[in-house]
């Protein structure tokens, strides 16, 4: 009795030490969070940042605001370093909500051109009250001017309320989404081409919904790639209501036509609901996020293999 109760001491032992080495030879790396601005909503400031950063050759970062601002109607801002290393906020535009002569509200991020301008939409406003494609330019002395480049419009044909992020391919055509609108209310795809005589042209590429073989309610942005198709995802439709992700290939005649890649079913335990870009891989690959279902129902990360 007494062995097989040192036995099992000198057993519990040695598991003891074997795991007290395992763990204390396991690096610890300390993990630290710097805090570079904080948003107040006040003295010219954004508040409630929901998209994402983009980052410029110097190292600085820029995003939108949803609201704040000097209105309260959403900002668009610069983070940069000073001369001592600490991050400085610039507000360089704040939205205005008044006579329709701006958008607001901006949900998506921001992209930048090979000039350096940065491009981006809003939800709301504009000429109609239905949202907006925009352009900063930056100025001599280091201020920026806003441009509007398209107002969506209620008209039975132009989508409305875009949400998510601009892409611009090499040409500098703009490509992006509206969460509803167009010809069945419920979301398009869309271009925009600058003009040689000035002004942008708008192009619906795709009119989301009208059966149950279309996803409808595109939440997220697109994606291009190296041979000019575009992808990207709608928050729900197709047969089982869980949302698509869609390829836009450009046809003959200047058509573009929409493949669906994969429509996902809420019913099922697979993920669903998209509301996030998509990454394309160089084999064809697309990759994403959904936000809800999955094993767990709590959302997943899915490849689209070709």
């Amino acid at each position: 009795m007494g062995n097989t109760t040192l036995s099992s001491t000198l057993m519990l032992t040695v598991a003891f030490i074997a795991a007290t080495a395992l763990v204390t030879s396991t690096p610890v790396v300390a993990q630290h969070v710097l805090v570079l601005h904080t948003f107040t909503g006040s003295n010219n400031d954004g508040a409630e940042p929901i998209a994402g950063l983009i980052l410029d050759s110097s190292g600085n970062l820029y995003g939108t605001t949803l609201s704040g601002g000097a209105y309260g109607y959403g900002a668009v801002f610069e983070l940069s370093r000073n001369s001592g290393g600490a991050w400085i906020e610039k507000t360089l535009h704040s939205f205005v909500n008044a006579n329709g002569i701006d958008g607001f509200g901006p949900y998506g991020g921001l992209v930048f051109d090979a000039s350096g301008n940065l491009y981006g939409t809003t939800f709301n406003g504009g000429t109609f009250g239905y949202g907006t494609v925009f352009k900063l330019a930056r100025r001599a002395g280091g201020a920026w001017q806003e441009r509007i480049l398209h107002n969506f419009n209620l008209d039975g044909s132009d989508g409305i309320n875009p949400y998510g992020n601009l892409v611009l391919d090499a040409t500098g055509n703009l490509y992006g989404t509206t969460q509803f609108g167009g010809v069945y209310g419920i979301g398009t795809a869309f271009e925009l081409t600058p003009q040689a005589v000035g002004g942008w042209n708008e192009t619906i590429l795709h009119n989301f919904g009208g059966s149950g073989t279309d996803g409808y309610g595109p939440q997220a942005g697109l994606a291009l790639d190296a041979l000019g198709n575009l992808y990207g995802t709608t928050y729900t439709g197709f047969i089982y209501v869980g949302g698509t992700v869609f390829e836009l290939s450009p046809g003959s005649g200047g058509e573009w036509v929409e493949r669906v890649l994969y429509g996902f079913n809420e019913r099922s335990g697979t993920p669903w609901a998209l509301r996030a870009p998509v990454a394309v891989g160089a084999s064809g690959e697309v990759y994403g996020t959904a936000f809800l279902g999955g094993a767990y129902k709590f959302g997943a990360v899915y490849e689209i293999a070709p």
